[in-house]
């Protein structure tokens, strides 16, 4: 290889490390950092959301967590769309309780436990927005 094209090379690699490149389709919420700003490397530029790709998460009290299960069906309810009902399906139950108090001694301690689970909604005809309070009621598998 010629000192020309290692020149050329190294020129290429610093332009591909410039380059700032969506991971996959979406719209842009929220940009982070303006045009021209030096960011560190790993910082998180912009907020990417997929509008076909809704998902609500709930947290559920340690009591209720036999309701949840992965694949079980969902209703969520926007406040913005009174009535309207859309589907969903319970992707993801968290493993580990959140919001948990610093001992769990007591049958009141575990009573406050919370467990996250997450719905993905289907058919939401871009009606649903990133951050839209929406009620989610779990239903029995048929």
């Amino acid at each position: 290889m010629s000192a020309v094209e290692a020149v050329v090379r190294a020129a290429r690699v610093a332009t591909d490390e410039c380059r700032i490149v969506a991971p996959r389709a979406g719209v842009v919420e929220r940009l982070y950092y303006d045009a021209g700003e030096l960011v560190m490397p790993g910082a998180t530029l912009a907020r990417l959301i997929e509008p076909a790709h809704v998902r609500a998460t709930f947290y559920v009290v340690n009591a209720d967590l036999g309701a949840a299960s992965v694949g079980g069906p969902a209703r969520v309810e926007a406040d913005a769309y009174p009535g309207r009902v859309f589907r969903g399906t319970v992707v993801r139950i968290g493993l580990e309780a959140e919001f948990t108090p610093r001992n769990v001694q007591t049958r009141s301690d575990r009573d406050r436990l919370v467990y996250p689970v997450e719905v993905a909604v289907e058919e939401t005809q871009d009606l649903l927005r990133s951050g839209m309070p929406v009620t989610v009621t779990l239903e029995p598998r048929s």
